[in-house]
């Protein structure tokens, strides 16, 4: 995991919230939430903030954080192009900007596309272009490789109940569930 203690300056007081929700036709309910002051970490309000629950694009969340990470221990050029990979066709294009396997795109674009638009083939083209320097071993996948970091970070922040299993989210494609907690995501 690379070092986060440059990252925690000083900061005014401040909440975070995260909260997973399923929706219903009339209303959506929260399966859990966690309020906390982002300074401290102190919990200040919860429901069901310990139950793991499956997290979907909310790991985007992490994947955004090893990128950034990756970027700053390796200073690193956001602007540099990476590939869109070939596996990435078979996460579709339901929602995102569109891109195709050959495409090309700088790492910052990508980034920003799989913030702002939840684009999944953007996380998966970040993960397999930086994966490729992180599991140079050639032992996993450049994507298993990244996944391992992220799961890495979430160790280092002691999110004890949290797995991430893609850098995008998806559940449907994978044999395990990936999952989280409320007060987990806080921590993140």
């Amino acid at each position: 995991v690379f070092d986060r203690s440059s990252a925690n300056s000083p900061r005014s007081s401040s909440c975070v919230a995260f909260a997973c929700a399923s929706l219903t036709p009339a209303h959506a309910q929260t399966a859990a939430y966690v309020i906390s002051d982002s300074t401290t970490g102190f919990i200040l309000e919860q429901s069901g903030g310990a139950k793991k629950l499956q997290v979907a694009s909310l790991t985007k969340i992490a994947m955004a954080m090893v990128v950034l990470d990756w970027a700053a221990a390796k200073k690193a050029d956001l602007g540099q192009p990476a590939t869109i990979p070939s596996n990435a066709a078979q996460l579709g294009a339901a929602q995102g900007v569109g891109f195709q396997p050959g495409d090309q795109c700088s790492l910052r674009d990508l980034l920003y596309a799989a913030l702002m638009q939840s684009d999944n083939v953007a996380a998966e083209a970040l993960a397999d272009h930086i994966g490729r320097e992180l599991g140079r071993d050639g032992e996993m996948s450049p994507v298993d490789a990244f996944v391992a970091q992220m799961n890495a970070l979430a160790r280092q922040l002691g999110m004890i109940r949290t797995r991430f299993v893609n850098p995008h989210g998806l559940d449907n494609l994978e044999r395990t569930v990936p999952y989280s907690t409320a007060e987990d995501l806080a921590k993140l």
